[in-house]
């Protein structure tokens, strides 16, 4: 599992013909990739997740992958056509908060069996009553930029007291 650069700013066609969002994805050649979200279920509140998956040029691609929104422990299948070799295509899942199920976690879900491929997650909530902003996941390379600049001031911090 991973973050994997095939974007076309670095002119790597050899994978996919484009990227959907940026120039890198998340991978995962058999696992789950997750996030719980900060948000909890709310009733009435519409949560639609939407996610780009791809199928590799040279074929590489899992039938049994799987795109799920996850209500405390509860799957909500995403949907979506199959992308062709090289191709992204647009999984949804979508789910309406009930009252039993009010505070309960939202998790966001990547499962695959052997190679997998997705970029572009992201996951809107709509109420009844006014429309809320979609929430972005961060990207894994974020969280490794966030890594890389931390070992750098610790290592900084170090050279200073010598």
């Amino acid at each position: 599992m991973g973050l994997f650069q095939p974007g076309s700013i670095f002119e790597n066609y050899s994978y996919f013909n484009y990227v959907p969002d940026g120039v890198s994805v998340a991978y995962s050649n058999g696992g789950t990739l997750s996030q719980t979200v900060a948000a909890t279920v709310e009733a009435g509140v519409t949560y639609t997740l939407q996610v780009d998956w791809g199928k590799r040029a040279d074929d590489l691609f899992d039938s049994s992958t799987t795109v799920a929104l996850i209500i405390g422990g509860d799957s909500v299948l995403a949907t979506g056509v199959a992308p062709t070799a090289g191709n992204w295509s647009t999984y949804t899942s979508t789910y309406v908060g009930t009252l039993s199920d009010v505070g309960k976690s939202i998790t966001i879900a990547l499962e695959s069996g052997s190679q997998g491929n997705w970029d572009n997650v992201r996951l809107n909530q709509s109420g009844e009553w006014e429309e809320r902003s979609t929430q972005e996941v961060p990207e894994l390379a974020s969280y490794q930029l966030l890594g890389l600049g931390l070992i750098s001031l610790s290592s900084l911090r170090r050279v200073r007291r010598t």
